[in-house]
C-alpha cells in the first residue's frame, strides 16, 4: 500500500512542476494575435534606452537584463492573463523538453502590472510582464492566456534567449537586379564559427534574415554560395 501511495504522489508532483498541461512537441508556434482587441504586443529587453521596445526580442543568457512583454487591450476593465514558456526547436516547432528542463519555476506565470489608459478616444488596459529567466538558450514561444484556462489563448509571441558562439558580418546594397533596385536590397553575410565543432555546417546553421522584425515574411532555410574551414558564407 505504501508504494503504490509513494508512486501516485510522485505523478502529481510532475505534473504540477512542468505547469502548461497542454504540451505539442511539433506543434508550430506563431508570433500570432488570436483576438482582434490585443494590439501592440511587443517583447524587448529591458534598458535605458528611451527606444528599448523597438529592440529585437532577444536577451543574452550572459546579460544582465530581462525580457519585457507588454500589450493593448481595448477594454474598460482588466482581465486575469497568465503567460507560459514554450520551447521551441530552430523552425519554431514546439520541442520535446519538459518546462522542468528549462525553468526553475511553474509554468504558469500570472501577468499582474496593469494600467488603464487617460484621456483617449477609445479605452485601454496596457498590460507589462517581465519574463522568468530561463535555464537553456533557444527559441521560446510566450503563450498568453485568459483565466488559467488554457484554451483560451489571446496570442502568442516569438521570443530568443541566446548564448552567442559565432560572429556574423554582412552589408546591405541594393539590388542587382534593374527592376527591383528600387523595392529590395541585397544582403551579404558571413558567419564564423571558430569554437564550434561541425561536420555539415551547411545543415547544422540555420539562417533567418527578418524585414523589421517581422515575422510573415522572414527569409528561412537559406544556403551559403561558398564554405571555408570555420566560415560559412551567404
Amino acid at each position: 500500500m505504501r508504494k503504490i501511495l509513494f508512486l501516485n504522489l510522485t505523478l502529481i508532483l510532475l505534473i504540477s512542476i512542468n505547469g502548461f498541461a497542454q504540451r505539442n512537441p511539433g506543434k508550430l508556434w506563431e508570433d500570432k494575435v488570436f483576438e482582434p482587441q490585443f494590439r501592440s504586443v511587443i517583447a524587448f529587453p529591458a534598458g535605458a534606452m528611451p527606444q528599448a521596445f523597438l529592440q529585437p526580442s532577444v536577451v543574452g543568457m550572459n546579460e544582465d537584463k530581462p525580457m519585457i512583454l507588454t500589450f493593448d487591450e481595448l477594454a474598460d476593465e482588466f482581465d486575469n492573463y497568465f503567460v507560459a514558456l514554450i520551447h521551441c526547436n530552430h523552425d519554431w516547432k514546439e520541442s520535446s523538453l519538459y518546462p522542468m528542463d528549462y525553468l526553475d519555476e511553474y509554468n504558469e506565470f500570472p501577468i499582474l502590472e496593469y494600467d488603464f489608459s487617460r484621456n483617449t478616444l477609445v479605452n485601454y488596459v496596457n498590460y507589462r510582464f517581465q519574463v522568468p529567466q530561463v535555464k537553456l538558450p533557444g527559441n521560446y514561444a510566450l503563450v498568453v492566456y485568459r483565466n488559467r484556462n488554457q484554451d483560451e489563448i489571446v496570442f502568442s509571441k516569438r521570443v530568443m534567449f541566446v548564448d552567442n558562439q559565432v560572429n556574423v558580418g554582412g552589408r546591405i546594397s541594393f539590388s542587382a537586379g534593374v527592376e527591383q533596385r528600387n523595392t529590395h536590397q541585397q544582403v551579404e553575410f558571413t558567419v564564423a564559427y571558430p569554437n564550434l565543432d561541425l561536420n555539415n555546417p551547411s545543415q547544422e546553421i540555420k539562417v533567418v534574415v527578418r524585414q523589421n522584425q517581422r515575422w510573415d515574411n522572414a527569409l528561412v532555410d537559406l544556403k551559403p554560395v561558398r564554405l571555408q574551414k570555420f566560415r560559412f558564407k551567404e
